[in-house]
């Protein structure tokens, strides 16, 4: 227990010791003792200004107590960061094609399978060279089974030409968009791939020879892609001929990932190359403004 000593000039000594048999002044002292670790302090006689350095030291371990907490709550965000950095975005893309019916769908995990999300392309109906093409979209939370978004637009001929030459403005406007490109391919992986055709022009030679021109461009077109994304499986192909009538179906499904630490670093040397270009952070924000506006 802290003996607190008269200093000369400050009080009497009745009213120190009225103040030390005090139960609030024991109990001051006692948690003073208690708050800063100091255990030694039996009749030791100390100056009633000293009791400044006691709550000095108080909050100092209440300071050090919170320090403790912030640095370990900054690991934990830290470890939290690495984490998110390192895990994969998963896709999984089906189009298939069956008779008049056309379907694409478009799979996206995230987040070790926390953020779930479905694109699909129910309709996709060509009415005619100048009439343009009619497309209806879905967005749905796989999670949690919702539809986001169902929309369904009639894409003009005008609309494919703009589209052009936007694409054309954003690659004039972005430093050496091939290499971007070629960078971010190559950090996509490729799991799985299965592609089915089907294919008969009613004739059995010229059926035969239609199915032997459908392996030989599937086998280049895949040559060429694989050499700029990371192929991890064997792809399985197959080329079914139909000999007895009219046919041309087809499906294919792709899996594959790309972590998310590529991802951010793709956006960042993308945002870097665009401000190389004079006026090119403009011309970027003007299109994707426009395009983001433009009616459904």
């Amino acid at each position: 227990m802290i003996i607190w000593k008269k200093k000369p000039g400050c009080c009497s000594r009745s009213w120190m010791e009225s103040r030390l048999r005090s139960k609030k002044w024991r109990k001051l002292t006692r948690n003073i003792n208690v708050l800063t670790g100091n255990t030694n302090f039996q009749g030791k006689k100390l100056w009633l200004p000293e009791l400044e350095v006691f709550c000095a030291r108080i909050w100092g371990g209440v300071a050090l107590r919170v320090m403790h907490w912030v640095w370990i709550g900054a690991a934990c965000l830290l470890i939290v960061l690495a984490l998110i950095a390192v895990s994969k975005v998963k896709i999984m893309l089906v189009c298939s094609r069956r008779k008049n019916n056309d379907e694409f769908t478009l799979h996206v995990k995230a987040l070790y399978g926390i953020v779930r999300l479905r694109f699909k392309m129910p309709l996709m109906k060509f009415k005619g060279l100048y009439d343009g093409l009619v497309v209806k979209t879905e967005q749905v939370n796989a999670s949690e089974g919702n539809l986001m978004a169902d929309q369904k637009r009639h894409i003009k001929p005008e609309d494919i030409k703009q589209a052009f030459k936007d694409v054309r403005e954003l690659l004039h406007h972005c430093f050496h968009f091939n290499e971007w490109l070629k960078g971010c391919l190559a950090q996509v992986h490729c799991t799985k791939l299965i592609w089915n055709t089907s294919v008969g022009v009613g004739d059995a030679p010229e059926t035969a020879i239609t199915a032997g021109m459908v392996w030989g461009l599937k086998t280049s077109l895949l040559g060429y892609i694989f050499r700029f994304i990371q192929l991890e499986t064997r792809p399985k192909l197959q080329v079914v001929p139909v000999f007895n009538g009219m046919a041309m179906d087809t499906e294919i499904e792709s899996h594959g990932y790309i972590r998310v630490i590529h991802i951010m670093m793709a956006g960042v040397q993308l945002l870097i190359r665009v401000l190389k270009v004079k006026d090119g952070w403009k011309t970027w924000r003007s299109i994707l403004q426009r395009a983001a506006k433009r009616p459904v």
